[in-house]
Formats: C-alpha cells, sequence, structure tokens
C-alpha cells in the first residue's frame, strides 16, 4: 500500500496516519506503513505540465515499489489542489502513467497497482475531476493504442473500424469515403500519396453534435498515413514510421473525450487515412497532382 502525500513548496507540512490491515488504528497497535511518497508542487508559478509531470512520476514510482493500492491526499497543498484541473490533471496523469501495449507481447508487462484513490476535503469536486480525468486518459489511451499497433495490422480500413466502433459507443457519427468518392471528390493529391498501397485509402469523417446546429462547428483534421517510407523519395530510416498516423490517432481520441464528456459543442474530426508506399503503383518524383481545391501539386 502506498500513500502519496501533494505538498506545496512554501507550505509543507505532514500528518502522521498509522494503519494496520483493519483500517487507522492507535500508535499502540501500528502496522508497517510500506511506502509514503511525497510530491513537490513548486509555488504555483511554475508551468501546469511541471505539476501533472510530477503526479506521473509518482505513479512510476508506485509501480516500482509494486503497489497494488495507492491514495493520493490532495489537500496537503490547498491553494493549488483547490484548482479543478489540477485535480483533473492529477487523475489524468495517474492513468497515462500506468499505461502500456501489450497487445504483441508474449509476456505482457502488467502493472501491479489495480485501485487509485484520491482523497479531498471538497469530496463533490473531486469526483467531478475523477470523472473528467477518466474520460481524458480513455481518450489519450486510445490514441496510444491506435499509433502503437503496427501498420500490420492497423491499416485505412482498420482505422476507419476503430472509429465506428468509438462512434457507436460514444455517441458520434462516422463516415468513411473510399475508392469512388474519394475520386469522385476530386482528392487527387490524397489518392496518389495512397495509391501505392494494397491498402486504400479511406477519408474517415466524425461528427458530433452538442451544440444547436445554428452554432459554429469545430474542425480537427489529423494526419493518417499509416506507413510513410516517403514512396520513391525513400527515408533514410524506416523504423517506427508506422507512427505517422499519430495526428489521425489523437483525433478520434479527441472525438471519444468529447463525445464521452457530451461537451455543448459542434465538432467535425477528419482523418485522411492512407499507406505511402513503393510499388508499381506509386506515385514518383516530378508527377503532379491535382488537389481537391483544383491546385496541381508537382512531387520534389
Amino acid at each position: 500500500y502506498i500513500l502519496i502525500g501533494v505538498l506545496a513548496l512554501i507550505s509543507i507540512f505532514i500528518v502522521p496516519v498509522m494503519f494496520s490491515r483493519h483500517g487507522i488504528k492507535s500508535r499502540k497497535r501500528i502496522a508497517a506503513l510500506v511506502s509514503v511518497i511525497l510530491i513537490g508542487l513548486g509555488d504555483g508559478n511554475g508551468h501546469p505540465k511541471n505539476r501533472f509531470t510530477a503526479f506521473a512520476v509518482a505513479m512510476q514510482e508506485c509501480k516500482k515499489a509494486k503497489a497494488e493500492k495507492v491514495t493520493v491526499l490532495m489537500d496537503n497543498a490547498p491553494n493549488l489542489c483547490k484548482c479543478p484541473n489540477v485535480k483533473m490533471k492529477a487523475v489524468e496523469a495517474f492513468h497515462l502513467a500506468n499505461y502500456s501495449f501489450n497487445q504483441f507481447k508474449t509476456h505482457p508487462q502488467e502493472s501491479p497497482v489495480k485501485e487509485v484513490s484520491f482523497l479531498s476535503s471538497d469530496a463533490e469536486a473531486m469526483a467531478h475531476a475523477v470523472w473528467e480525468g477518466n474520460i481524458c486518459a480513455e481518450g489519450t489511451m486510445k490514441a496510444r493504442d491506435v499509433v502503437n499497433t503496427p501498420s500490420m495490422a492497423m491499416s485505412p480500413e482498420d482505422l476507419a473500424k476503430e472509429a465506428r466502433k468509438a462512434g457507436a459507443a460514444c455517441g458520434f457519427n462516422v463516415r468513411v469515403l473510399e475508392k469512388e468518392q474519394i475520386l469522385a471528390h476530386k482528392m487527387g493529391a490524397f489518392w496518389a500519396v495512397g495509391k501505392g498501397s494494397a491498402h486504400e485509402p479511406r477519408l474517415i469523417i466524425m461528427e458530433y453534435h452538442g451544440a444547436d446546429p445554428d452554432e459554429a462547428a469545430i474542425a480537427l483534421v489529423g494526419k493518417g498515413v499509416m506507413y510513410d517510407s516517403g514512396g520513391y523519395n525513400l527515408k533514410s530510416s524506416l523504423t517506427y514510421l508506422y507512427t505517422d498516423m499519430a495526428g489521425g490517432g489523437a483525433v478520434l481520441g479527441a472525438m471519444i473525450a468529447i463525445a464521452k464528456a457530451k461537451l455543448k459543442v459542434n465538432v467535425y474530426g477528419v482523418i485522411p487515412a492512407c499507406e505511402n508506399i513503393l510499388s508499381k503503383d506509386s506515385y514518383l518524383p516530378g508527377d503532379i497532382v491535382t488537389a481537391m481545391n483544383g491546385k496541381t501539386v508537382e512531387v520534389d
């Protein structure tokens, strides 16, 4: 069991609490407290990312200590932790620091941490922060999953299936344009990048409508090149080029979080998904392609 104290640089205090197997007991019946981790969050003037990183590092230490249960005390730095965003980011950080991608591993690296609790005197605000942090982390972890999956198992069509599955589960609409529709819309530049692959391009369009139809919509567009060899302009290193669709993965994750949080906004998420690889059908340096807006582009 690990207890985490959240401390402010300007006001550090520790209240000793003794635990036994059956809860809080008097000093006469003390069982060993396995570990206490103290997080320094600074004086409040630093960048918010530093506080996020501090919570994440604490989670890594919990994993190193092989703790199954973790409790985070949020009231030891009241001036900082009364901020809803700090509470939410703490929850999100613990989720993301506990993430691992085990899909293709013979011996998965499972985290020992099975339960994390957050204690705060403002229970209502903390509960909302946990709800919001869980949603944001879920979207980010889904993005990580599709980015970490190699192209042999994540083609444009596979990504389209992931989007459809997420839309059905979270409450947003998904349309997928295939070859005939892409060419009908004269998306020559997009089609040229992916035409050398046996896996044809897909244009994934996700729609979430949480506001009045007359309100302006937000557009999120993420690059979805499932593998980017560079084509005949072959890149010097071909390692991890299946992560070139990380922008598309981020858009998918964002749509999941937006829909699950039921935000009162209208959002379109677009992922042009394709594979840029070598074949007899690949586009060549010097080719001229025509984009959807009618502009011609010479491939350099």
